[in-house]
């Protein structure tokens, strides 16, 4: 798959044999020798039920609706797993969103704040139902930073000869 794209990194989400079928999202990344020959991919997996339950409690504390969303702006990550890749959100805006910045949107009832992330080719929107018009100094003031949090896992490890080797990391 990295051969022919031409990308350093692929990001998938689908079931993870390892963890008894659970939903997950898998980043995976070439790995090369220092000529730059394709050695073979690593990767890390993080569970959907995971990220839902650390988006539910920002929902919840701050009175958000956090999605992740591609291009087209079909729900990626939600903290209702029924809205994941059936949901769409307003994409019209997403073009005027660079790079490492936020886009602040007042829209009907809410305020939206818009991040594009690069490493996934996904955005990260914000809904703020407060309509305190200051989303960015509540979510920051509070510490709401959305990462993804080391944790002890397994992960994946797939040599160029196709064998697959588990490693723990933690």
């Amino acid at each position: 798959e990295f051969k022919e794209s031409k990308r350093k990194y692929v990001i998938n989400m689908d079931t993870d044999e390892a963890n008894n079928g659970a939903l997950t999202i898998f980043f995976n990344r070439e790995i090369v020798d220092d000529d730059g020959n394709f050695l073979g991919v690593g990767g890390v997996g993080i569970s959907v039920t995971e990220l839902q339950s650390l988006l539910r409690r920002y929902e919840k504390e701050y009175n958000l609706d956090i999605n992740l969303i591609n291009y087209n702006g079909l729900v990626q990550i939600n903290s209702n797993r029924s809205h994941i890749e059936k949901e769409y959100l307003d994409n019209s805006y997403l073009s005027s969103v660079p790079e490492k910045k936020f886009v602040y949107k007042k829209m009907d009832g809410f305020y939206r704040m818009t991040y594009y992330m690069d490493s996934l080719d996904w955005y990260l929107v914000i809904d703020d139902f407060t309509m305190s018009g200051n989303i960015y100094g509540r979510i920051t003031r509070h510490g709401c930073c959305i990462y993804f949090h080391k944790q002890k896992r397994k992960s994946k490890f797939r040599k160029a000869d196709g064998k697959d080797k588990d490693i723990t990391d933690g």
